[in-house]
């Protein structure tokens, strides 16, 4: 029976000063990581340098990157681990979309690619297209604040799933714990019952002897 795949979301904050032509070789390592052990690559976002959450080892500023994947299990595991490894890579979270899908659904699919295209500066404005340069700058600046929420979203989005995940795990140990006081009680009253007939017994034998 052939192994279903899971799909992935992992997104990816990256030292801001690695430099354009290194950071797009890191990422199509990313992408080779994936294709070597077997998965499939569905989607690849690079959103570009983006203000952080907050601060993360001494950052405020990282190059974000989204991928998206599907694999077995150990794509996954293989993929943090190489991760894990690079002094480069700020910050990942890895985000489980779906699982038991069959992998025949991504033989065909390409993969899709989007990248922040950073223009090249021009330039500046006549005085008459001043007010509208500057409007430029703020909806640009408010798509970028949009980003950062959206990534801070889904950081608390992961924390309250492991949360949940743990107050699962210490329910299913609480009802353990339960389920042996129980069995304890239950021993204990058959003790009980057992010390009893052995008392009635005793005290039978006692009478016929008398």
């Amino acid at each position: 029976m052939a192994k279903t795949w899971r799909k992935y979301e992992n997104l990816i904050l990256l030292d801001p000063e690695l430099g354009a032509e290194p950071t797009a070789e890191l990422i199509e390592r990313f992408r080779s990581i994936v294709r070597d052990n077997g998965g499939k690559m569905v989607k690849s976002d690079c959103w570009g340098i983006r203000n952080t959450a907050f601060e993360i080892k001494h950052k405020t500023k990282c190059y974000y990157v989204m991928l998206e994947y599907a694999g077995e299990g150990s794509v996954s595991i293989e993929f943090a681990r190489q991760l894990n490894l690079l002094d480069v890579v700020v910050k990942f979270q890895s985000i489980k979309l779906a699982e038991n899908l069959d992998p025949e659904e991504f033989a065909n699919i390409e993969e899709e690619i989007k990248e922040e295209v950073v223009p090249v500066a021009a330039p500046a404005p006549a005085e008459g297209n001043a007010e509208a340069a500057t409007e430029k700058v703020a909806a640009e600046k408010k798509t970028e604040e949009a980003a950062t929420e959206e990534v801070a979203a889904k950081e608390k989005t992961e924390e309250a799933a492991t949360e949940e995940v743990a107050a699962e795990e210490k329910t299913e140990e609480a009802a353990t714990e339960e389920v042996a006081a129980e069995e304890k009680t239950e021993e204990a009253a058959t003790e009980e019952v057992a010390a009893e007939e052995k008392t009635e017994e005793a005290a039978e034998e006692e009478a016929e002897e008398k």
